[in-house]
């Protein structure tokens, strides 16, 4: 996870870092030939990423980079995509392959040897689609599936790549998880018997129950879970979204935006149980924190930036993301203040974005070519 603590002061222009990242160095992840594309997806405490590749011409292959950013092509399956979404400290991976126009999810041992995860009992063979979310440091992989009436289930892979169903709330449809802590619980949502979205979370006994609502809530996600039982997520309130975070008990908190914004959103937390998100309003958006006790901090913005979003941040503090200048998007990083560095990349581009910083620091990306392709990159 990664997110940070900060107190509550607005952080201005003046707080603009008078180096380009002289702390930071860009490093191009090695490809699959010249010409082709890559996009990191997650990076693990160690360094090592993953994600996905493919030469100038050809399909897309599920890769593994290490720390001295050499790539490990994970392969195709049956000849078709395969994506890296999620890689633990052990080294395990997991993601999907393209099943003839259906994904169906996959895990890779931390050697690389690749395993093809359970469908639910009883889903029709053509359509047995199934997409893992995320991924716990005992290999427990979360995730969604064709059930055997074609409805979306939420599913938990053990570390034997064993199927459990985590069912939807009664009368409704479907339900999908976003995360997962090392005690095992999971949170997510389900579309309930009202046809909306409702925030839930799962037990290690695959139990479910709905989370507490904002007055005037027609909808809500939660989207992650620290190891102490605390949720972050959205709701919707009238017409507007607004970041929130549940306790231990599922009691629901409004993160409030900046003065003279209407909405807000969370990204992710830290083990500090600091909250990362945008506040969102007219005319920018801007990257804010949220302390364990509700307290807004503005983080600061590129002199001349008109939109920013914080994407990550560690338990040390610094933070990464994105901050639009000029119409150009800029990878950014924020440290423990809210003072903010572009992070370099090569001249003649066409922008790059921060994506995701690891403990160590280490912060993976894109950078976009000028005819627009992506290559994926770290900094550190």
């Amino acid at each position: 996870m990664v997110l940070m603590v900060v107190t509550c002061l607005w952080l201005g222009a003046s707080a603009v870092s008078t180096a380009t990242a002289q702390s930071l160095a860009l490093v191009e992840l090695e490809g699959l030939g010249d010409g082709g594309e890559s996009w990191p997806y997650d990076i693990n405490d160690h360094g090592v990423v993953v994600g996905s590749a493919s030469p100038a011409a050809g399909v897309a292959h599920a890769a593994r980079w290490d720390r001295s950013a050499r790539i490990t092509d994970l392969g195709a399956i049956d000849g078709r995509d395969t994506r890296a979404v999620a890689v633990n400290d052990r080294g395990t991976s997991t993601g999907y392959y393209d099943g003839s126009g259906v994904p169906r999810a996959v895990r890779w041992s931390a050697s690389g040897t690749v395993s093809r995860l359970a469908s639910l009992n009883g889903a029709p063979a053509a359509s047995s689609s199934s997409i893992p979310t995320a991924l716990a440091e005992d290999d427990t992989i979360i995730g969604y599936a064709t059930a055997s009436d074609t409805t979306t289930h939420a599913v938990r892979w053990d570390g034997h790549g064993r199927i459990h169903d985590l069912g939807v709330l009664p009368g409704g449809w479907e339900s999908v998880p976003y995360g997962i802590n090392d005690v095992g619980t999971v949170v997510g949502f389900s579309v309930a018997a009202d046809g909306r979205p409702h925030a839930v979370r799962w037990d290690r006994a695959d139990r479910i129950a709905e989370l507490g609502a904002l007055a005037g809530q027609s909808a809500s996600w939660a989207l992650a879970i620290g190891d102490d039982g605390v949720i972050i997520g959205r709701a919707i309130v009238g017409n507007l979204m607004t970041a929130v975070r549940w306790d231990r008990s599922g009691t629901i908190t409004e993160l409030r935006p900046m003065t003279g914004h209407d909405s807000g959103m969370a990204t992710a937390r830290n083990a500090g149980g600091t909250v990362i998100g945008a506040s969102i309003g007219v005319p920018h958006i801007r990257a804010v924190t949220w302390d364990r006790r509700g307290r807004l901090s503005v983080l600061a913005t590129l002199p001349g930036g008109s939109d920013d979003l914080a994407t990550g941040i560690n338990d040390a503090g610094a933070a990464c993301g994105q901050a639009t200048r000029a119409d150009r998007q800029n990878a950014v990083r924020w440290d423990r203040r809210g003072e903010i560095t572009m992070l370099p990349v090569p001249p003649g581009g066409a922008g790059a974005t921060a994506l995701g910083i690891n403990d160590a620091g280490v912060i993976i990306g894109n950078r976009y070519r000028a005819d627009q392709r992506p290559l994926a990159v770290l900094w550190r």
